[in-house]
């Protein structure tokens, strides 16, 4: 199984097998305190072969802080279940959606999502957490 997309926004939704995405790209969120809600989703697009069809796939998004601590933990098992005739070759394409728009993050900087299924890190994903301060560049000189 591989990871075909995944990004973070502010809303995901699974409806019928697609995945609906507002707000995606999300890599920068704007907090004037913290601790904070992350406040947004991670959108996911999975692909399966055909030999993978068989048995159920553990696939689980764990959020890190700055200091590597883990924050938050979603997950869920996805199992194709027939239905669909595959072309020799074709992948089964699965939609999930996470939510971490209630993960608290305690410190402003650099936190990951660390995407695995199986057990296997397949991406990770960098979200910064800035102060609105920082929003604007020092002049050139």
């Amino acid at each position: 199984m591989r990871v075909t997309s995944a990004l973070l926004c502010d809303a995901a939704t699974v409806r019928e097998g697609l995945l609906h995405v507002l707000g995606g790209g999300v890599t920068r969120i704007w907090r004037t305190e913290v601790p904070t809600a992350l406040g947004v989703d991670l959108a996911l697009l999975l692909s399966m072969d055909q030999a993978e069809q068989d048995g159920p796939h553990n696939v689980r998004a764990v959020l890190y802080g700055p200091d590597v601590s883990s924050i938050m933990e979603v997950g869920g098992v996805v199992q194709y279940n027939g239905g669909a005739r595959l072309e020799p070759n074709e992948e089964h394409s699965i939609a999930m959606s996470f939510p971490f728009r209630d993960a608290v993050v305690n410190t402003y900087g650099r936190h990951v999502i660390d995407l695995m299924v199986d057990d296997e890190s397949h991406r990770r994903i960098d979200v910064w957490v800035l102060h609105p301060e920082e929003m604007s560049l020092p002049p050139l000189d």
